[in-house]
């Protein structure tokens, strides 16, 4: 199940980048780190607002009722199959796109 979702969170970028290609009208490969780059970011941010909101709601009733629900943790990534086919998405398509681009930048 895990290589499951490790192979679609990759092609889920993929797919999204090859969309976001053709509703733009840019080529694919100047979209695809761009794309991954733009996943990985949304998906951080959905995991950090969670932590953050939890901690503020454990605050909020502690300073109201006095009642502990918990302490409030640092922000961590948990690294399950999908962040890691993200980040795996992300440097795959980083290389990709760096060496398509490194003609340009060495003639």
């Amino acid at each position: 199940m895990k290589f499951l979702y490790f192979t679609a969170s990759i092609l889920g970028n993929a797919g999204i980048a090859w969309l976001f290609s053709r509703l733009v009208g840019w080529s694919y490969m100047e979209t695809i780190f761009l794309s991954g780059l733009l996943v990985f970011g949304v998906v951080w941010m959905i995991l950090l607002n969670h932590n953050q909101s939890t901690n503020i709601l454990n605050a909020t009733i502690k300073g109201t009722t006095g009642v502990s629900t918990g302490v409030s943790k640092p922000f961590t990534v948990t690294l399950n199959s999908f962040m890691v086919g993200t980040i795996v998405y992300l440097v795959t398509s980083g290389v990709v796109t760096f060496i398509y681009y490194l003609p340009y930048f060495t003639a």
